[in-house]
């Protein structure tokens, strides 16, 4: 059987006049769903019969659910994700070059949540993101400290979802005296999605120092007539402390690693400088951090210049304490020389994520 038009039901109007807002509001009541369309589509608050296809359910404030009946239930989802659009909240949040930059500076949330494509700053759920470490504290002795390494330098792009993640931003290890291996410092994370490990302790008196799972392992070593080898940093995070000198009262600290290269050799009355930093624009202009920490060195001589990024100074008997990295760099602390001085603190790590939102 053919369909026929109800043309009682068309509202028409002539070029040179418009509806009112009456009259269309009239015509639109007049419209009736038959019987066949409600079958396949309903939209209301009660749930219909299990016969019909559809259930467009608009009895919430927000989206309303999309249900269809299966297994003997109606099953739905929200219309408001359904094209995979995501909206986040956390840290200092800024735009520059058509990016959505969320900076952590400390440890927060970041929270995930669902959103439309008519949402305000959605995005698809993939981010880029820096994470650094705490980087790691310089050594301390009265000879040949190593500067401490800078913390685990990680850069790349994920795909997130709906939930909370807990942003960590690593401590820097802390200065310390009396002759010891520094203090390695602290992971900085997303969540379980990223972990970038701190930065390790610069060595004393022949030690190697802390191998750290961070951008540097622990610095350059030193100590009385021993020379010794720097400890490793951790692969696709940093890179490796430098090695002492052994020269009886002129020898030096290695530098600590940094995340854009090996700490310095420890030379004849010269600490080793720290390992160079990495540079960054993920904030929206480049921006260096991580140096590795310098070297201490007795009495005579230069002590070790910080890595690029922030990295500490080492320093000698006659100014005793070092340098310590800068804060939310994730550099390393410089190697203190002398009874009295305390080896430089870790610099604090740093977290950022970064996204471009739909139109």
């Amino acid at each position: 059987m053919g369909r026929t038009r109800d043309t009682s039901k068309i509202f028409t109007t002539t070029a040179s006049t418009y509806a009112t807002q009456a009259q269309l509001s009239a015509s639109v009541a007049s419209i009736d769903v038959t019987d066949e369309l409600n079958a396949t589509v309903f939209v209301g608050s009660a749930s219909p019969s299990s016969s019909t296809k559809i259930w467009i359910d608009n009895s919430a404030s927000a989206a309303p659910t999309f249900n269809t009946y299966i297994g003997g239930a109606w099953r739905g989802v929200r219309g408001s994700n359904l094209r995979g659009y995501f909206t986040a909240t956390g840290g200092t949040v800024s735009t520059s070059g058509g990016y959505r930059i969320h900076t952590f500076t400390s440890t927060q949330n970041l929270v995930i949540s669902e959103a439309s494509d008519i949402t305000p700053n959605a995005f698809t759920g993939t981010i880029e993101y820096l994470v650094i470490a705490g980087g790691g504290s310089g050594g301390n002795n009265t000879y040949y400290p190593g500067g401490g390494g800078a913390g685990g330098y990680l850069q790349g792009s994920t795909t997130i979802s709906t939930q909370t993640y807990s942003v960590t931003v690593g401590a820097g290890g802390a200065g310390n005296s009396g002759g010891s291996t520094g203090a390695n410092g602290s992971d900085s994370s997303i969540g379980s999605l990223i972990v970038s490990l701190g930065g390790g302790g610069g060595g004393h008196n022949g030690t190697s120092g802390n191998s750290g799972g961070s951008g540097a392992g622990a610095g350059g070593v030193g100590g009385g007539d021993n020379a010794t080898t720097g400890a490793l940093g951790t692969i696709g995070q940093g890179y490796n402390g430098g090695n002492s000198r052994n020269q009886s009262g002129a020898g030096a600290g290695g530098g600590g690693g940094g995340a854009g290269g090996n700490g310095g050799n420890g030379g004849t009355n010269s600490g080793g400088a720290g390992g160079s930093g990495a540079s960054s624009s993920i904030t929206g202009s480049a921006v260096t951090r991580a140096g590795g920490g310098g070297g201490g060195v007795y009495v005579n001589g230069s002590a070790g210049s910080g890595g690029s990024g922030g990295g500490g100074a080492g320093g000698k008997t006659s100014n005793f304490s070092a340098t310590s990295g800068n804060t939310n760099t994730g550099s390393g602390g410089g190697g203190a020389s002398g009874p009295d001085g305390a080896g430089g603190s870790g610099g604090s790590g740093f977290v950022v994520i970064r996204y471009t939102t739909i139109a």
